[in-house]
């Protein structure tokens, strides 16, 4: 199951890199990313973080935006020491200049509270 899903990821790579060249498959990428995030193997994950990361800077339109911001929230927070590498190192950068060049800001963030409980949350797995 892993081994597939890690091979979805390639495919997304190589889809990015030579064959988006319409909005629709755009969207159709965005979808196939956004189940790999899903995933319960934290390789897949991170992959598909990476993904994301590569994909906005040419997505033309904000029509998504709130989902990936919400995405990123969650990437934040997941248990993977790996996928939040890299939700902070290239996700989390890639929102927000796709958001600034587009003429959006960030409209919402989610409660302190949440925010606050995921970090304990991780300082705990970590052992601090």
């Amino acid at each position: 199951m892993v081994f597939r899903s890690v091979t979805h990821t390639k495919s997304v790579d190589c889809l990015l890199l030579n064959h988006a060249e319409s909005l629709q498959d755009l969207y159709l990428i965005l979808s196939i990313v956004l189940q790999l995030i899903e995933d319960f193997a934290s390789v897949v994950r991170d992959a598909a973080t990476r993904n994301l990361a590569m994909l906005l800077p040419i997505f033309p339109n904000v029509d998504k935006y709130f989902k990936v911001e919400e995405l990123t929230f969650q990437l934040i927070c997941d248990p993977s020491g790996v996928v939040l590498e890299s939700t902070l190192k290239e996700l989390v950068p890639a929102v927000i200049k796709w958001g600034n060049n587009l003429g959006h800001v960030l409209k919402h963030c989610p409660p302190l509270s949440r925010v606050e409980g995921c970090i304990e949350s991780h300082l705990r797995v970590l052992g601090a």
